[in-house]
């Protein structure tokens, strides 16, 4: 049996990892270098996006690095409900830093009495519009 506080720490050891994986890769696009497939720290923050994050059970990792920040936790939120910051900063996969800028924003999250963040209505409107928009045949 492990640790659980050496599990932790090896926890926010990947959290960082992850987490500078994506500025570097945010950098990279930003200054339109492209991403090599034989790139070791792309090819990791491809595989890590698209399969559940490893080691952590429960770890939940925004499918789409590449929306804007608001938008994916605005997703997540959606999608896994209400959560306190430390659990949206353990299972989204976004940086803490990112996080915290995007909860500051009343326009899309709102914070309720028990402490959980959720998406506001205008969040859940958006984020409906948009599905109808890329699956018109399920809005017929």
């Amino acid at each position: 049996m492990v640790d659980p506080d050496i599990r932790k720490a090896i926890e926010i050891i990947d959290q960082k990892i992850l987490s500078l994986q994506q500025a570097r890769n945010q950098l990279a696009q930003a200054f339109g270098l492209e991403q090599s497939p034989h790139d070791k720290a792309s090819a990791i923050t491809i595989a890590a996006a698209s399969i559940p994050f490893p080691g952590i059970p429960g770890k939940h990792l925004v499918a789409d690095q590449r929306k804007p920040r608001k938008e994916a936790l605005a997703e997540f939120l959606i999608t896994h409900g209400p959560m306190s910051r430390v659990e949206i900063v353990a299972k989204s996969g976004l940086p803490e830093g990112s996080i915290s800028y995007c909860l500051s924003d009343s326009r899309f999250f709102e914070q309720s009495k028990d402490g959980n963040w959720g998406a506001t209505e205008f969040s859940r409107h958006g984020f409906e519009l948009k599905s109808q928009r890329s699956n018109p045949t399920d809005s017929a």
